[in-house]
Order: C-alpha cells, then sequence, then structure tokens
C-alpha cells in the first residue's frame, strides 16, 4: 500500500490517499491544523513503521493497532493522523467490496441526515448584519443553525457586551422564525458563574441548547451549570477520544457530545461514544469542517447512529456552490449509494 498525504490551502484540509496493490484508493481528510508539521511526522512515522502491518480491509483493526501505540488517551496530532489512515481503510474496504460505507457499519437506519450550518457568523458586529446573514442561511434550507454572537477573544464581559450579544441573538431569532433551531455557542470562553447568567438571559430566545458552555480549565464546574441552568449543554469540539467523555457521559452532565471523526480517531471510535452516549440518553453531533470527503464520511456513518441528533458544517455566504457539498432537501442530506465514500 502507498500513502499520499497532500495539502489543500483552498478548503483548508489534508487529505490522503491510501492505494492497495490493485490500485484501488481510499480516501479521507481533515482540518489543517494549526501546526502541519507534527501532524505529517506522525503520518511519515505510521507510514514507515506501521503500514506494513496494518490490513486496508479490515479498518477496525487498523485502528486499534494504531491506538495501542499511543498507550493511553491520543493526543490531538496522533488522534488525526489515526483517523486519517482509518477512514482511507474503511473507503478502501467499502470500494473493494462495492457497496456504500454505510453498510459496512450494519446499513442506513435513516435517509435523512439533518444538516447544522455553522462557521456562517458575519465579521462585523452588528445585529442588523448578523440577521441578514442568517436569513441568507435559512433561506439555503438550513432548519439548524449554530449561533456564536460573542465578538472574538472576549472572556469576561461587561454590561453593554452582553446586552450586544443577547441583541444579536434575539435579530437572529426573529430573522429564521420559530421552526429554526438555534444553538448558541459559548465557546468555552466562560468561567461557571458567566455561563449561567448568560444562560438564563438566552431562555427568551429558546435556543435548543448551549455549545461549550465552560473553559477546559472549568469543566469541573459542569454538573453545577447543568444543574442551574435550564437549557441543554453540549460538549465535545476538543476530545481526541471516546474515553476523555466517559465519566461525563456516564454521570449525563450534558444532553450531547459533539464529535468530528476526522479529528477523533475515526469512524470505530466515534461509533463507540455514540453507543455510549445512547446507553446513557445523550444524542450525538458529528462535526465536519473540512472538505466533502469528511463530509461524505460523517453522512454515512450518521446514517447508521440511532441516536444521531445532526450533522454540523461549515457553511460559507457565498453565492458560489461549495465543491462537493450535497444539495440540502428540506434541512437534511441523503446518504449516497455509491461504492466507498462516493466521492472522486
Amino acid at each position: 500500500m502507498e500513502v499520499v498525504a497532500n495539502r489543500d490551502h483552498r478548503q483548508g484540509c489534508l487529505s490522503l490517499h491510501l492505494t492497495a496493490e490493485d490500485g484501488t484508493i481510499g480516501r479521507s481528510e481533515a482540518a489543517l491544523p494549526k501546526s502541519l508539521e507534527p501532524l505529517l511526522a506522525t503520518l511519515n512515522d505510521v507510514k514507515t513503521r506501521e503500514l506494513s502491518r496494518l490490513d486496508a480491509r479490515s479498518p477496525a483493526k487498523s485502528a486499534y493497532q494504531l491506538l495501542s501505540l499511543a498507550g493511553c488517551t491520543p493526543s490531538t496530532t496522533f488522534a488525526a493522523a489515526v483517523a486519517l489512515v482509518e477512514t482511507a481503510c474503511w473507503d478502501l474496504a467499502a470500494r473493494c467490496l462495492g457497496v456504500p460505507l454505510h453498510r459496512l457499519f450494519g446499513g442506513a437506519i435513516r435517509d435523512r441526515i439533518p444538516a447544522c450550518a455553522a462557521g456562517w457568523e458575519p465579521s462585523s458586529s452588528g445585529s442588523e448584519i448578523f440577521s441578514e446573514a442568517a436569513s441568507r442561511v435559512a433561506r439555503r434550507g438550513y432548519k439548524i443553525i449554530r449561533l456564536d454572537p460573542f465578538e472574538p477573544g472576549k472572556v469576561d464581559l461587561t454590561r453593554s457586551e452582553t446586552g450586544r450579544a443577547i441583541r444579536v441573538c434575539e435579530s437572529v431569532r426573529a430573522a429564521v422564525g420559530p421552526d429554526v433551531s438555534l444553538w448558541i455557542d459559548f465557546g468555552g470562553r466562560f468561567a461557571p458563574a458567566e455561563a449561567i447568567r448568560l444562560s438564563k438571559a438566552l431562555e427568551r430566545v429558546e435556543p435548543s441548547g448551549i455549545f461549550e458552555p465552560l473553559s477546559p480549565t472549568d469543566r469541573l464546574a459542569l454538573p453545577d451549570v447543568a444543574r442551574r441552568s435550564s437549557l441543554p449543554l453540549a460538549i465535545g469540539e476538543n476530545l481526541p477520544h471516546w474515553s476523555s467523555a466517559r465519566d461525563l457521559l456516564i454521570h449525563r452532565h450534558v444532553s450531547l457530545i459533539v464529535s468530528d471523526p476526522s479529528l477523533a480517531c475515526g469512524f470505530a471510535a466515534t461509533r463507540t461514544l455514540a453507543a455510549l452516549a445512547e446507553t446513557n440518553g445523550i444524542g450525538i453531533a458529528l462535526r465536519s469542517h473540512s472538505g466533502p470527503i469528511a463530509l461524505a464520511g460523517a453522512i454515512h456513518l450518521g446514517a447508521t447512529l440511532p441516536n444521531l441528533t445532526f450533522i454540523e458544517h461549515r457553511v460559507s455566504l457565498s453565492e458560489t456552490p461549495e465543491p462537493g457539498v450535497p444539495d440540502l432537501i428540506d434541512g437534511t442530506w441523503f446518504p449516497s449509494e455509491g461504492s466507498g465514500l462516493s466521492v472522486t
């Protein structure tokens, strides 16, 4: 087998091609990290030391072999490397069998995958500009929207900044109407008391929940925030492996766990996370913030998860259609029935 890593700065992702002896190619991709060289070095190390032992037609076994090298919870860099190799193995295995990828996970149990729009917020802080941008997203067919109303870098909000953020949320709610689900992104910025205060102030907007309510350094306070807030909480943005979320799920401190399969050790690990969440009555959302290959993988996987809530996708406000992104039909995507990931 041969591994080729390609940088695509236009789409902000790193793609990997895994070529079998018969010429069949398995593909994967992940968002470009802030520091790319450690990831490339890890992939090169895997290629040099482990590739000859990996069986591309047994992706779960290959992922297990790679994760055994970490010894404990993998770093974010190692988790991304495992995901890239494992996802390419799944694609290769499905292509060799001539079946869509979701068949290797037991087949799709849903034919509609709810889509959530993220990353669409304008750089301007005016509520009117936010509401217009949100209206454009809703007109494209998205029925679930993730909204970050806070100015970048702000941690300790003044009363004026708090008022501005609330006005943005209110203007967006008025623009998209009551039938669109809004998830407010706190971005892991706030101390517990601030997160509780903001969640109470935002109740009037009727959001579906709050993403990343606390700073990672304050995560032990999550039970208190969950108890004192009436809004559902979602976490998972920076979890490299399902084991990092085990205690949060077992004790039911959150209503939704979020995972990016292309960064969190791949499909096998994400399926374990989804099963653990389902056992504890918690939903899972998948995140795909890179290119069409990663999105296709998330759709195939999401089609097989009983507790899937939605797949979050970064949306551009450009009028030019995003290459490789499937069309929305009533706010949902449909899993492809083509071979493998069905992305060329």
